[in-house]
């Protein structure tokens, strides 16, 4: 069995290189997106195992909505998705 897809989704690059980088110490496979409309895109393609999204992105599709429409796709409904805030 392969690692773990974690998509971490968050316009903060920071915030992703230090994901990016703990989760791969730790047997992971992160992939990671810089604003909603391109992580949807990468939820779609990769079929992630979890998904870590930032709620509060200032960008096209705000963190809400990239949950809603994960949560509206049969392919990807099932996959848990975790709510993260800098506030």
């Amino acid at each position: 069995m392969g690692s773990k897809k974690i998509l971490i989704i968050d316009d903060n690059p920071d915030f992703l290189f230090t994901t990016e980088t703990f989760l791969k110490r730790h047997g992971f496979a992160p992939l990671t997106a810089q604003d909603g409309k391109k992580g949807l895109e990468l939820a779609q393609q990769e079929h992630p195992d979890l998904v870590l999204l930032d709620v509060m992105m200032e960008t096209l599709y705000s963190g809400f909505e990239v949950c809603k429409r994960i949560k509206t796709d049969p392919h990807l409904q099932s996959v848990p998705i975790i709510g993260i805030s800098g506030m």
